[in-house]
């Protein structure tokens, strides 16, 4: 029984620290108010009876039990700072001072408990002894005290790692490879292609340009390679527009396009990192026909232009991703005689994005009369404004909900977006020619959506239409039509299309003229923020859906799949869970297993010991 009560303390503290816990962090209403009662009461009581416990002590044992009456106390003190700053209680202003207390009590309250569990261990195991020995106490407080320290500066440095989110390279730099996607485009080509290196002899970055261009050469036998430098070839260099070495020219079709990689290694290196991606794209802008994509304007779509003014963020990204495919991008509106008199022949790909008031009758019949004579379509539509552009996805076969896709197992955590339900990312990927690549990732490429809608098939689609699912949310993923962010009673769990592609022939088999006319083909979204600034450029899974949608609109999707090769440092998208494992494996499990190891090893050793000296 005496025994008994002198463990008391121990045992009533941890037991304050849990209940206090589950009230602040897991219940809420009066179940909160009654645990965190519940907890204080505990809390008062493990001081209380450690304070018995000493006054009744006498000699080396009344020290330790002293010392462990005093960590208790700062254990309280350190629960008591972080009630202090929170709403309900709210004694310390928000700001500097509350972020300080943030950062204070947690640390305050480990340095407290384990050295204090540590103690009382000591304490424990020198009593069967019949004496405590103080010199035990001290050092079990103090080995404790190291570790809490050792985990305060490493949770430390895991924060300040993610906030001060700065990189250190130790390697120099890996030259990129030609990728599958440039080797394909590589093999693809009709008309001769031919390199001009600007580099004087012996140089490090020739070495490492030649090699990437050499490997792509090596794949078609229209692309050949040349070195020139640019002090000894005067009039090449003034012809190409190329003032001095360092520079990498594509010419083909008539048409020259320039990378700059400069001729010192060390100030090459950025250069280097991104060649396939730079040469890629140089590349298909000289051997590509010219195409334009129009945007169609006037109906409160979003714009492309950095100063946009209607609150959501805009497609420049989305246009710098067209531009590195070939594309021109101009706007299309019936001010400028656009789409209510007829797209115009020359358009490649007509780009309907976020509407958020409706298209004139004149408008559909235009881009009706685009599509009967084989036209491209992207149509990007948010689940708010499913109405407004439910017009134009008739003609497509399909129909926009207008309620919003919830997820609260797979959220995103985004820059400056905060967190919804509504920001989730999904990795489930349908078997189509628009999304191979995505396809070939097996899961390693999820997209993230910001207010996603489904997008589904119409029973009285045209029948000459092929409408097919490219990208599903995931399975545990309901229509939230309340929007309460919340699954309630009815709504049920399950994946649900948000991307379509349709394929097929609008006209009759023969137009008046007697042509035939082209398959018509189109990418419908429920989500315009797919390719908003600050997603489509920055994550993969985004970024490769539109590389690929895009070749398959342009129909190209038979000749290059796949996305070149970078090794510059791209956003990484975390979600929550993953976020919450990596948070306490880093901080507390990790060092939580070696403190084990270190005190199974330290018992292995007593106990060794012991054996030894009997």
């Amino acid at each position: 029984m005496i025994i008994m009560q002198k463990r008391l303390p121990l045992i009533l503290m941890p037991a304050a620290l849990v209940l206090l816990y589950i009230g602040e962090r897991v219940l809420t209403e009066t179940a909160r108010v009654v645990t965190l009662s519940a907890g204080g009461l505990l809390l008062l009581a493990a001081i209380g009876t450690s304070a018995m416990r000493y006054v009744r002590a006498s000699g080396d044992a009344r020290g330790a039990y002293l010392r462990i009456l005093l960590h208790y106390m700062v254990a309280a003190a350190a629960v008591l700072l972080y009630f202090a700053q929170t709403k309900d209680i709210a004694l310390v202003p928000a700001g500097s001072a509350q972020t300080i207390i943030q950062v204070v009590w947690p640390a305050l309250l480990l340095l407290a408990i384990a050295p204090a569990v540590a103690m009382e261990r000591a304490v424990a195991s020198t009593e069967r002894a019949g004496m405590v020995e103080t010199y035990r106490v001290v050092a079990g407080a103090r080995a404790a005290r190291i570790v809490v320290l050792a985990v305060i500066a490493f949770a430390g440095v895991n924060y300040a790692a993610n906030v001060w989110n700065h990189k250190v390279d130790l390697s120099y730099f890996k030259t990129t490879r030609p990728s599958e996607a440039t080797l394909g485009l590589a093999r693809s080509l009709t008309v001769p292609v031919e390199v001009l290196l600007f580099y004087p002899q012996a140089n490090e970055v020739l070495d490492h340009v030649q090699t990437y261009v050499d490997a792509v050469a090596a794949a078609s036998d229209r692309v050949t390679v040349r070195v020139v430098d640019q002090a000894l070839d005067i009039e090449l260099a003034k012809e190409l527009k190329v003032r001095n070495n360092g520079f990498i020219i594509v010419r083909a079709n008539g048409r020259n396009e320039q990378i700059k990689t400069e001729v010192e290694l060390d100030n090459a290196r950025n250069a280097l990192k991104t060649l396939d991606v730079d040469f890629h794209n140089r590349l298909l802008k000289a051997v590509r026909p010219p195409r334009l994509a129009y945007f169609t304007t006037g109906h409160g779509e979003r714009d492309y232009s950095v100063q946009s003014t209607d609150g959501r963020a805009t497609l420049a990204d989305f246009r710098t991703l067209l531009e590195s495919q070939g594309f021109s991008v101009e706007r299309l509106s019936v001010a400028e005689g656009g789409a209510g008199t007829g797209v115009p022949e020359n358009a490649t790909l007509v780009v309907v994005a976020g509407p958020t008031r409706a298209l004139l009758q004149g408008e559909l019949d235009a881009l009706r009369g685009y599509l009967e004579r084989g036209g491209r379509m992207l149509v990007m539509v948010d689940p708010d404004d499913a109405a407004v552009a439910q017009p134009i996805a008739d003609m497509l076969g399909v129909k926009i909900t207008g309620v919003p896709l919830a997820n609260d197992k797979n959220l995103v955590r985004l820059p400056d977006r905060g967190e919804s339900p509504y920001f989730w990312a999904s990795n489930n990927v349908a078997s189509h020619d628009s999304v191979p690549t995505l396809g070939k990732a097996f899961g390693r490429l999820p997209l993230v959506f910001i207010n996603a809608g489904s997008v589904v098939k119409k029973p009285d689609a045209p029948p000459a239409l092929s409408v097919s699912p490219t990208l599903r949310s995931m399975s545990d993923s309901w229509e939230d039509a309340n929007r309460n962010n919340k699954l309630d009673e009815g709504e049920k769990r399950e994946p649900h299309d948000v991307a379509v592609a349709i394929e097929g022939h609008y006209a009759a088999a023969k137009t008046e003229e007697g042509k035939t006319p082209g398959v018509a083909r189109a990418i419908v979204t429920g989500d315009s923020d797919l390719a908003a600034t600050g997603i489509v450029m920055s994550l993969e899974g985004n970024h490769t859906f539109f590389v690929d949608g895009l070749r398959w609109l342009a129909g190209e999707d038979k000749q290059v799949v796949g996305l070149p090769e970078s090794e510059k440092d791209v956003a990484i998208v975390h979600r929550k869970e993953k976020d919450t494992v990596w948070f306490y494996g880093t901080s507390f499990l990790v060092p939580a297993a070696v403190l084990g190891l270190g005190l199974t090893a330290s018992r292995r050793s007593r106990r060794v010991t012991r054996e030894m000296k009997e």
